[in-house]
């Protein structure tokens, strides 16, 4: 599973929101009523789940949460993925 099917994923998992249809240019911060603080918390534990990654190492700006493309990005350099699909 590549990286972008992965957040998507995450997406999914940790706000309940079809990811199906995203791709890297979709809008997510301001577009998704479930994209407010809580959700960005709940969404970072996904990640370190998911990624087994520590979410203080991400650069984390609105512009982080801007697209999906540039969520992608801030997770490319950090991320070792650890869970696999069936």
């Amino acid at each position: 599973m590549n990286l972008e099917t992965q957040v998507k994923s995450c997406i999914h998992n940790a706000l309940n929101i079809d990811s199906s249809h995203l791709t890297l240019e979709s809008p997510l911060l301001g577009n998704y009523p479930e994209f407010d603080s809580m959700g960005i918390m709940m969404l970072l534990m996904e990640f370190e789940q998911t990624f087994a990654i520590d979410s203080n190492l991400l650069e984390l700006s609105a512009e982080t949460f801007a697209t999906l493309g540039a969520l992608v990005l801030a997770l490319q350099d950090v991320c070792i993925p650890v869970k696999q699909s069936a």
